[in-house]
C-alpha cells in the first residue's frame, strides 16, 4: 500500500506527456506569482513616495492608444497586441493575427501631439518581438537667447523628444505571459541635450485561479539611470575676479533626475453575455516613483456581427492626494472588420483635462 501511494506521488510530480507542467506544480506557480504580486501590492500601498518633485523623461509616462486611454488606463490585465508595448510588454503575444501594426495620434496639452507608431510580429515558438517609435511635436517655439531675450528677430526652434522601444514576450504556459521592453529615450532642444536608457518588465495571467474571464497583470516600467542635460548652451561668458585673463566661458553645471519609475498592478472581469454581446470591467493600481498613487477604472463593452466588432469604453483615472491632479473621465469607441483575414481596426479616445482642452486620441491598428 506504502508502495502505491510513492508511486502515485511520483507519477503526480513528473511532467505529463505533452510536456507541461503536473497540476501540482501549476498551482503552486499560480499561487506564488499571485502571492507576489499581492505582496508587491500593498508594498507600494503602504509606502506613498513622499518624493514628489523633479523628474526627468517625462515623456517615458505620457500614454498611448486610444482604447486603453479610453479606459483610463486602467488596462495592465488586459493590453494586447501593439498598445501593450507601452502598458505592460506581456501583453504583446496576443497579437491580432501573426503580424500587427499601429499608428497612433493624440492631441496632448498645451498645443503638444503625441504620435506613435509600432509593429509587432510572432517569432514561432520563440515568442513575440516588437519596435516602437514614440514623438512629441511641440510646434515652432520663439528662440530667446542673450542677446535677443524677446525674440524680436523671429527666430524659432521645435525641442525633439524621441523614445525608441524594443519588446520581446512569450508564454510560460498556457494562460500566462510574460514581457520586457528596452527603450532609448532622448531629448533635445538647441545647445543642450540629454538622453537615458529605461527597462520594463510585465506578466499577465488569464483565467486567475481558474475563473475563466478573471485575469491580472503587474507590470514595472521606466527603470533606468538619471538624465541629466549637457551641451554648449551651458556655457556663459564671464569675467575672473581676479587674475590677468580676459573674459572665459564657463560650464553652468546641471543636476541630474530620476527617471518615472511606475509599478502597476491590475486585475480585469470579462463575461459573454450573449452570443453577440460581451463585456469587461478592469481595475488597476499605480504607484509612481515620484508622484503620488493612482487609481485607474474602464468598462468596456463589445457587440459582435458577422465580422464586425462595435466597442464602447468609459473610464476613469484619480489620485487622490493630489489635489490638482488634472485627470479624470475617459471615454471612446471602437470598431474592427475582419477583412479576408485582415484586421483593420479604428479606435477613438477622449479624456478630460482639468485646465486645458481634453486629450483625443486617434488609432489605426492593422493585423495579418
Amino acid at each position: 500500500m506504502t508502495g502505491t501511494s510513492r508511486a502515485i506521488d511520483e507519477n503526480f510530480n513528473e511532467l505529463n506527456d505533452e510536456g507541461e507542467f503536473s497540476m501540482r506544480n501549476r498551482i503552486a506557480l499560480h499561487g506564488s506569482l499571485l502571492c507576489a504580486a499581492l505582496l508587491l501590492l500593498v508594498a507600494f500601498a503602504a509606502a506613498q513616495n513622499p518624493r514628489v518633485g523633479t523628474t526627468s523623461g517625462v515623456e517615458l509616462v505620457i500614454p498611448v492608444g486610444a482604447r486603453d486611454i479610453a479606459l483610463g488606463g486602467s488596462t495592465v490585465a488586459t493590453t494586447h497586441g501593439v498598445e501593450a508595448l507601452y502598458w505592460n510588454p506581456a501583453g504583446i503575444v496576443n497579437l491580432q493575427g501573426s503580424t500587427e501594426a499601429m499608428f497612433s495620434t493624440m492631441s496632448y496639452i498645451a498645443d503638444i501631439t503625441v504620435d506613435y507608431a509600432a509593429v509587432a510580429g510572432k517569432l514561432g515558438d520563440i515568442g513575440t518581438a516588437g519596435l516602437s517609435v514614440k514623438s512629441l511635436n511641440f510646434g515652432d517655439i520663439p528662440l530667446t537667447t542673450y542677446a535677443d531675450p524677446d525674440a524680436i528677430y523671429g527666430k524659432t526652434y521645435s525641442p525633439s523628444f524621441l523614445t525608441v522601444g524594443l519588446s520581446f514576450g512569450r508564454n510560460l504556459l498556457e494562460n500566462i505571459s510574460v514581457g520586457g521592453q528596452l527603450k532609448i529615450v532622448g531629448e533635445k532642444v538647441p545647445g543642450a541635450s540629454a538622453s537615458s536608457y529605461a527597462v520594463d518588465f510585465g506578466l499577465q495571467y488569464v483565467k486567475l485561479l481558474d475563473v475563466q474571464g478573471l485575469s491580472m497583470g503587474v507590470a514595472i516600467k521606466n527603470i533606468g539611470p538619471q538624465m541629466k542635460f549637457d551641451g554648449p548652451g551651458f556655457l556663459v561668458q564671464a569675467q575672473r575676479v581676479s587674475g590677468a585673463n580676459g573674459p572665459q566661458k564657463y560650464l553652468i553645471p546641471t543636476a541630474s533626475a530620476e527617471l518615472p519609475t511606475t509599478y502597476e498592478i491590475g486585475l480585469a472581469y470579462q463575461r459573454k453575455i450573449n452570443d453577440n454581446l460581451s463585456a469587461a470591467l478592469n481595475g488597476a493600481f499605480c504607484n509612481d516613483g515620484l508622484y503620488y498613487d493612482e487609481y485607474r477604472t474602464g468598462l468596456e463593452v463589445f457587440y459582435s456581427m458577422s465580422n464586425l466588432k462595435f466597442t464602447g469604453r468609459v473610464g476613469y483615472q484619480n489620485a487622490p492626494q493630489d489635489g490638482e491632479y488634472i485627470y479624470s473621465t475617459t471615454f471612446g469607441l471602437g470598431v474592427s472588420y475582419d477583412l479576408s483575414g485582415t484586421l483593420l481596426a479604428l479606435d477613438y479616445g477622449y479624456r478630460t483635462v482639468k485646465y486645458f482642452s481634453g486629450n483625443q486620441i486617434v488609432t489605426l491598428k492593422i493585423g495579418l
